[in-house]
């Protein structure tokens, strides 16, 4: 049988799952708002234009996935920082095909989702230590992340109604 704390963990962590889920579909359609003219404009000058933030959001899922899994498989791991200004230069976010791009967050997300449904829940308070900002429990970490995307979809969001008017 669960316990009261147990199944308000679970709750919980089905809550966050969902929110964590719905995010990918939100990101997408608000990229599919920007005009394709508009796609590639910066909103204002030294700001990432629709497409550059499109594949942050992809690399960053992508590195969130070996993040969970360092958390949940090795705990105590240090977990890495990445430059975003580094990996928008030196990997052409603005040569980078939109299609394929979404695509591949979507896929990240839907994997990610996947292991993170089959994991016991023991692994949600494990801890790993980033580089930069200290330690997190897996539940910390995803918690992060959707907001993450949350965030992105709003500056999406945004380039839309600036460029629609």
């Amino acid at each position: 049988m669960i316990s009261a704390s147990e199944a308000f963990n679970l709750n919980t962590i089905a809550q966050l799952l969902d929110r964590y889920h719905r995010g990918t579909q939100v990101f997408v359609d608000a990229i599919h708002s920007v005009s394709p003219a508009q796609v590639d404009a910066p909103p204002a000058p030294g700001k990432w234009s629709a497409r550059q933030i499109a594949c942050h959001v992809a690399d960053s899922e992508l590195v969130a996935g070996v993040r969970y899994r360092m958390i949940a498989a090795q705990p105590g791991s240090t977990l890495s920082a990445f430059d975003q200004e580094k990996w928008e230069s030196q990997l052409h976010y603005p040569r980078q095909a939109l299609p394929s791009t979404l695509g591949a967050f979507a896929a990240m997300r839907l994997y990610n989702l996947e292991m993170l449904r089959a994991l016991p829940l023991d692994n949600w308070s494990r801890v790993a230590i980033h580089e930069e900002r200290g330690e997190y429990t897996l539940y910390g970490l995803v918690t992060h992340n959707a907001a993450h995307v949350e965030s992105h979809t709003a500056q999406i969001l945004a380039i839309q109604v600036r460029f629609a008017g």
